[in-house]
């Protein structure tokens, strides 16, 4: 093989691997599955504010802090509470260990999704965050009951874009 015609052959490779990573990022934003607007700017902005502060150690502060950013954002949309719910839920769950609190939130996260169609994406959410509460009560059966459930639900409703934040 000639150098030009390697060069071609790998200037065509470059190009129909270039034209796969489009299709796959096309294939990958499609809009959601809910009609639901997503939260507010202001909302993720108070969100991510908080979960940066629970990824740096400052657990305490982070619960304060969405407290206090979301407070004058009132009333919230029903995704925008289960946003909020989910995080309260992780921040009893994992750092504060208050399970009656993480209970408490996760039964709020259910209720609301049976209230308005939620995105599937926060209904998958939902089972592994149950999952997550039973296993920190030691019911471990209960606990592999949510994470099936919650897998059975990613694979039958959820996009290979969409699942990728469950495989572990």
């Amino acid at each position: 093989m000639t150098k030009s015609g390697f060069c071609q052959r790998c200037c065509y490779v470059s190009i129909l691997t270039l034209q796969l990573l489009l299709l796959g990022m096309i294939g990958c934003s499609q809009p959601g599955d809910s009609d639901l607007a997503g939260p507010r700017p202001a909302v993720l902005k108070a969100l991510k504010e908080s979960e940066r502060l629970l990824n740096a150690g400052q657990w305490k502060d982070s619960e304060a802090i969405l407290q206090k950013k979301l407070a004058p954002l009132s009333p919230l949309s029903p995704v925008e509470r289960w946003e909020k719910h989910h995080f309260r839920a992780r921040y009893f769950l994992h750092y504060n260990r208050n399970l009656d609190s993480a209970s408490s939130n996760i039964k709020s996260m259910a209720q609301i999704g049976r209230g308005v169609e939620l995105p599937a994406v926060n209904l998958a959410t939902m089972l592994f965050c149950e999952g997550d509460f039973y296993f920190a009560q030691r019911k471990y059966e209960k606990a592999f009951r949510s994470y099936h459930k919650g897998e059975l639900f990613v694979s039958g409703n959820l996009s290979p874009c969409d699942q990728a934040p469950f495989v572990h």
